[in-house]
């Protein structure tokens, strides 16, 4: 399996707005949508509009490989969000 980095056409957590990755380290630390939603004071249609754009910007397909990507490319280490 090849590391997914950041690459000058985007993609890669760089390119994820700040709500984005806010919602992708809640969604690393195991939150459900309603308890990012209820973290962020937000709701859970607009977690769930924020994980489908970082899919897209990710290229990944799920919630899962989002993950795998924001602990590979964080370096493991997470940031209060």
């Amino acid at each position: 399996m090849s590391m997914k980095v950041v690459t000058d056409d985007g993609y890669g957590l760089a390119s994820l707005t700040s709500r984005e990755r806010q919602v992708l380290e809640y969604a690393a630390q195991g939150r459900t949508n309603a308890e990012v939603a209820a973290v962020l004071g937000v709701t859970t249609h607009a977690v769930k509009f924020h994980l489908s754009s970082i899919f897209r910007k990710l290229r990944v397909k799920n919630r899962t490989e989002a993950t795998s990507t924001y602990w590979r490319q964080a370096g493991g280490r997470a940031t209060k969000a």
